[in-house]
């Protein structure tokens, strides 16, 4: 990944906040401790975080059910949170089986997601 784009990555995060507090209306910006992105795409929020940013899912997060559900499985991937003190680690995968969602959407989140941000081919 070229460095110019680590920059992006916390207004992604700002961006997906964004989505689901002000229900996808027009994003006029959203400030970083990078400086300020300005979304110019016209989008709603919700349509540039599903091409444009990735957001990690922890073992114990439960309420990914409902992000799934509002924004899809596409640009979820896995986080174990390691090294924190509160990290699930070693047993973060099998916790992570355990959440109320389907296989179709844990296979994507472990794998299938991760492998396309890093361009590894499936198979």
């Amino acid at each position: 990944m070229p460095a110019e784009s680590y920059a992006a990555i916390p207004s992604c995060a700002s961006l997906f906040s964004r989505a689901i507090a002000d229900g996808c209306r027009s994003c006029s910006g959203a400030s970083t401790n990078t400086g300020s992105f300005t979304a110019t795409s016209g989008r709603p929020n919700r349509n540039y975080f599903k091409t444009q940013c990735y957001a990690s899912v922890e073992c114990d997060e439960e309420p990914v059910k409902y992000t799934i559900d509002y924004l899809g499985n596409e640009r979820l991937v896995f986080s174990t949170d390691f090294p924190h003190v509160d990290t699930k680690y070693p047993k973060a995968v099998e916790r992570f089986l355990q959440l109320p969602i389907g296989d179709k959407d844990k296979r994507k989140i472990l794998w299938d997601n991760c492998a396309a941000y890093y361009g590894i081919a499936d198979g």
